[in-house]
């Protein structure tokens, strides 16, 4: 799914950078990539694995190799569900609240992405949700998210 956030937040930007007509407005077209990099992307991902995470833990941990009936999925979710929260307040919040939006929930992608790792190394665990495109994007978003906030404190800076 979190590759239909990844689509979800192109078009979005697309949209957004037309109706705004920043396509040459270099900070301001940053500032918009970066707004639904975290709206959409961590925001929208988060909140739907907090959501697989709360309501249906059992079909989650099998999708990702786990045993069921862990109170663990319920840390996850709630994990997942303030990442979420709190990549959507970045609508009105900006700056340094995007940054430790970036930080914080990269942090937990990042040690995820590593888990995954593990998990295939150690336990052969290639489940689609432990191996597949989840681990990617585990460790793709978080160095993306920090590549775009650095681009747009550069622009504040330049603009």
């Amino acid at each position: 799914m979190t590759l239909f956030f990844i689509i979800l937040a192109l078009v979005t930007t697309l949209i957004h950078l037309a109706v705004k007509k920043a396509f040459k407005d270099e900070p301001k077209r940053i500032e918009i990539i970066l707004l639904n990099f975290i709206v959409v992307i961590i925001g929208g991902s988060s909140l739907l694995a907090a959501a697989g995470h709360l309501l249906i833990p059992d079909q989650i941990a099998e999708s990702i190799g786990w045993p069921t009936g862990s109170p663990f999925q319920t840390e996850v979710g709630l994990a997942n569900l303030g990442f979420g929260i709190a990549a959507v307040m970045g609508i009105w919040f900006r700056k340094t609240f995007w940054l430790s939006t970036i930080i914080s929930s990269g942090v937990f992608l990042f040690g995820d992405g590593v888990g995954h790792v593990y998990q295939m190394i150690a336990h052969g665990d290639y489940a689609e949700n432990n191996a597949g495109i989840i681990m990617y994007t585990d460790f793709l978003i978080p160095i993306a998210g920090l590549i775009l906030y650095s681009r747009y404190n550069k622009s504040l800076k330049n603009g």
